[in-house]
């Protein structure tokens, strides 16, 4: 087993029990798939899987390759390169997002923008066992509200514009194709959706994309809108109003009990001299 489970990363066992309550992990156990927080050997396979889910990110770089432009093959050549150089990119991104979540997996609130707490969606096999493939994954992070995307080499010190917060972010929301149309990847929004409210207790949550119709579609069906008009590079940010549940109130019933308490006794006069008058202490004194 690879994957680790939810209950096993900090604050996961919390969680595991509300979501479980509510529903939100039957779509993947109906279908035996295990959800959990990916490790450092999961690296190759969450890399292939954004390479598939996101083949038109690649697509944008890469030369045609037709008999008229490419006599020399040198379109092949160089997308060749391009594509290595690609996966290698999303490998290096992967392991640096994830660096602080693989030693310390954890569901709780990120605090710098360029970390994040990572779901991954894994086959298993009758056993409980993950020795399948990824085939979905998601990236929980902080992002300035204003529609910013680039990231900063030192975020900490970023300051922020008057009435610009950082709030949670939805990432690399990616399914792989056999999985598609299933369902899946509503589940695992829905899930990273409980994350935010449940444990980070935020009530919005932010994302981007491009123009991709299809992505489109599927971000405004799950309740996200738009904050501001689609940007000239094509990016439209997003973002959805989340419902928290009211806070447990801490049992206070033992002050009732403090209350109906007997009194205490009065302090006892045992071995005690008894109390005398001045008069009598007077003809004491005579004596």
């Amino acid at each position: 087993m690879r994957i680790l489970p939810l209950y096993r990363a900090v604050e996961g066992e919390q969680f595991y029990e509300k979501v479980g309550s509510t529903g939100r992990l039957k779509p993947f156990e109906d279908v035996n798939l295990g959800v959990g927080v990916p490790e450092t050997a999961e690296i190759d396979a969450i890399r292939t899987l954004l390479n598939t889910s996101f083949a038109r990110d690649l697509d944008k770089k890469s030369w045609t390759e037709d008999m008229f432009f490419d006599i020399f093959g040198m379109a092949k050549l160089r997308n060749a390169w391009i594509t290595a150089d690609h996966f290698s990119e999303l490998e290096k991104g992967v392991s640096s997002r994830n660096d602080r979540m693989f030693r310390f997996p954890s569901l709780a609130r990120q605090q710098r923008i360029d970390q994040v707490t990572s779901l991954a969606v894994r086959e298993i096999d009758y056993e409980g066992r993950t020795n399948g493939d990824v085939v979905g994954y998601l990236e929980l992070s902080i992002m300035e509200n204003d529609g910013r995307l680039e990231a900063s080499i030192d975020p900490e010190l970023r300051s922020l514009d008057e009435g610009v917060a950082r709030e949670p972010y939805i990432a690399n929301l990616a399914i792989s194709e056999e999985y598609r149309r299933t369902g899946l990847g509503t589940a695992l929004l829905k899930l990273a959706e409980d994350v935010v409210a449940k444990v980070w207790r935020d009530r919005k949550v932010y994302i981007h994309i491009d123009g991709d119709e299809t992505a489109k579609n599927f971000w405004e069906k799950n309740g996200y809108q738009q904050v501001s008009p689609t940007d000239s590079d094509g990016i439209t940010h997003m973002y959805r109003e989340l419902e928290l549940e009211p806070e447990e109130e801490e049992d206070e019933s033992y002050l009732d009990d403090l209350d109906e308490a007997p009194s205490l006794p009065e302090p006892s006069v045992a071995g005690r001299l008894p109390e005398t008058s001045d008069a009598e202490e007077a003809e004491s004194e005579k004596v």
